[in-house]
């Protein structure tokens, strides 16, 4: 087994209290399987907008620098006159080119994180973390939050994400005293959901089966129906939704909301980095042995599992799906090529 690279934490970070009043909830994460034994979940945190439908601009930056530096370096190299300003312009367009590249390599290239497996018999947690898989025993695991804040005329909203860490016995949790860990969830709005997902976790670890809420279970990450609705691009807005009870309700019809189709359509050309994501991207595997076979005993756990007419409901939600991404990509493709137009004709 690869030995997994460490976990860097921020100076700041928040720790979990272990036991807190928070009512449990899965909502950010998909349940695979939830039984007497074993909870898998898979968290989908690389589907994420952002580098979904971010991935293609930074791309064209770093076409554009890639293209810029040669002139730049060859003008100093013939004796132009560069000022202080321009030279450390230069360095950092070269540093930012750089940079770009190693983040839609870490996003598109390496390998996804697996899913996350909880054993309430052996008392361990399975993840991974930049795709080496790990085992962490459940004693010695700390939850923490980190955070970030992005700033707009509008206010500002704080982003977190949950994170489980063994830090080295007998010293207080700090950046420099992580053993090993891997990040569950990311970018979601404030610490609140954070934190009812870990109380989630540990009612299972060490509540009785009651102490969940019913929570539904959707085994598949690999068939078409959950590709398209709990991962890309419509699962990188409607991250953790659930599908069963909703789509009941809806008769097969999902959530389309006008906000998240005006993004698909300015960012269209995100949509084949998102499909990548869902289908192409490599991804760190659990060790099937690592994995018990399910009980053939009743389930304690108030589980919601889609039966047939479920299934055709959600063959349904996935094939409006398609077709709203596809009037999406084309809608889209049509507003830039007569904006490129309009300008290329202004004027004459």
């Amino acid at each position: 087994m690869s030995v997994p690279k460490r976990l860097s934490l921020p100076k700041h970070f928040d720790v979990i209290t272990r036991t807190s009043d928070v009512r449990p909830s899965a909502d950010t994460v998909q349940i695979l399987r939830l039984d007497d034994e074993v909870l898998l979940a898979d968290p989908r945190y690389q589907s994420n907008p952002f580098i979904s439908f971010m991935t293609p601009w930074i791309l064209i930056g770093v076409g554009v620098a890639a293209a810029i530096a040669p002139k730049l370096l060859s003008s100093a190299a013939g004796g132009a006159n560069f000022g202080l300003i321009t030279w450390v312009g230069c360095v950092l367009a070269v540093g930012a080119m750089f940079f770009s590249v190693g983040f839609v390599g870490m996003t598109l290239f390496s390998r996804a994180p697996s899913p996350i497996l909880f054993n309430r018999k052996t008392r361990k947690v399975y993840g991974s973390h930049r795709g080496v898989v790990m085992e962490l025993k459940w004693k010695d695991i700390t939850p923490i939050t980190t955070s970030a804040s992005a700033v707009s005329e509008s206010g500002s909203m704080t982003f977190s994400n949950l994170i489980l860490v063994e830090f080295e016995p007998g010293q207080p949790p700090s950046k420099k005293t992580v053993r090993k860990g891997f990040t569950v969830t990311t970018g979601n709005l404030g610490s609140g959901s954070c934190v009812a997902l870990w109380e989630f976790f540990r009612c299972f670890m060490e509540e009785a089966p009651e102490k969940l809420p019913p929570t539904e279970v959707h085994p598949s990450i690999t068939s078409w129906t959950a590709r398209f609705l709990q991962q890309g691009p419509y699962g990188d807005f409607y991250i953790g939704e659930p599908l069963t009870i909703p789509l009941r309700e809806r008769k097969g019809i999902p959530r389309i909301h006008w906000y998240i189709t005006l993004p698909v359509l300015l960012f269209w050309v995100g949509i084949p980095f998102s499909l990548w994501q869902a289908w192409c991207r490599p991804r760190a595997q659990i060790p099937a042995q690592w994995i018990p076979p399910t009980p053939v005993s009743p389930n304690p756990f108030n589980v919601i599992v889609a039966d047939e007419n479920d299934l055709r409901l959600q063959k349904r939600a996935a094939t409006l799906m398609v077709l709203w991404m596809m009037a999406c990509a084309g809608t889209g493709a049509w507003i830039y090529w007569s904006v490129i137009q309009w300008f290329i004709h202004f004027g004459h």
